[in-house]
């Protein structure tokens, strides 16, 4: 279970006050907002490259606000990417398993069966800037799933897509949740994504939570004129 209570964060003038968030084990939970709400700020916070002002933050049974973003059990998708330039696919999938330095022979089955899964074996040796965005944003998600994380954080996975490209990769998120059952934490301001994925969601509007419950309930029935 992840959970976030009373978490304050600053930055310049912007304030995010006594935010609350919890997330079951194997759930796909989104944050969704329009842009300039804060839903960035507070990624930034849960994976620890920015300190908030207070607040506790618990992944698993472990409170990991004070913990360096390494020892957090986190792996994260932002929204560039950030594939290494100079590495192979196949090198940049196993690079988070190899910096934890976890066993690489506990991994091989769970990476086999998550490259055949999002279908890039062709592209193993391959660098980043012989793939096509689509391509680009599958070795992301494979490199981010590849450790087994307590958490996967993904911040507007599906931007910058052609529309047909971005329906395939709808369809391999969802696959992928049900396969493997990342706990996932996902920013977005596209309804349609959200709704297609996600299992709760969190409406968050200029620094607030507005309303948190199963996707049906909030898109059929807004408690509010702002969510609505």
């Amino acid at each position: 279970m992840i959970k976030i209570e009373n978490l304050s964060i600053l930055f310049d003038s912007f304030k995010i006050e006594d935010l609350g968030i919890q997330i079951e084990e194997g759930e796909f939970h989104f944050l969704l907002g329009p842009t300039g709400s804060g839903k960035t700020l507070i990624l930034e916070s849960i994976i620890g490259l920015r300190k908030p002002g207070k607040g506790r933050i618990w992944i698993g049974e472990r409170e990991v606000q004070d913990l360096p973003p390494e020892r957090r059990g986190i792996s994260y998708v932002p929204q560039d990417l950030a594939l290494f330039p100079h590495l192979k696919v196949k090198e940049n999938v196993l690079f988070g398993i190899r910096t934890r330095n976890l066993d690489m022979k506990i991994f091989e089955e769970h990476v086999r069966a998550l490259v055949e899964a999002v279908k890039i074996d062709h592209l193993l040796e391959r660098y980043p800037a012989n793939l096509s965005g689509g391509e680009k944003k599958r070795v992301a998600l494979l490199r981010a799933l590849a450790p087994k994380p307590k958490l996967l954080l993904l911040d507007e996975p599906l931007s910058g897509l052609d529309p047909s490209i971005k329906v395939d990769l709808q369809h391999l998120l969802k696959d992928l949740h049900s396969s493997f059952h990342p706990t996932t934490l996902c920013v977005t301001h596209d309804f349609e994504e959200a709704y297609a994925l996600g299992d709760h969601l969190t409406i968050f509007i200029d620094g607030k939570i507005e309303q948190v419950g199963k996707r049906d309930e909030v898109f059929l029935r807004p408690k509010s004129k702002q969510v609505a």
